[in-house]
């Protein structure tokens, strides 16, 4: 299965935990994996944990989650590896 999805910014100030901002119109579910770029060219896996309901998402990030890693050369999961990132997309 091939899955593709619009481009959004994320945020961790962390390693661990996630931000996705409010801007556009992209739609997230709980339980959504999703590879970020880090500031550095990294690849970061994250799962979407938490959706703001349409009405808060003016106020707050339209979705929330946790860094499983980063992904390394050959696609692998790297769980040790979890940078902040200022600006991910």
């Amino acid at each position: 299965m091939t899955s593709t999805a619009l481009q959004a910014t994320a945020h961790s100030r962390d390693g661990r935990t996630f931000t996705i901002g409010s801007g556009g119109s992209h739609v997230f579910s709980p339980g959504d994996v999703v590879v970020a770029v880090a500031d550095e060219g990294t690849p970061v896996l994250g799962q979407v944990l938490e959706v703001a309901s349409s009405a808060d998402t003016e106020a707050r990030a339209a979705a929330a989650g946790v860094v499983l890693g980063t992904l390394g050369p050959d696609g692998g999961l790297q769980r040790s590896e979890r940078p902040p990132f200022s600006s991910a997309v």
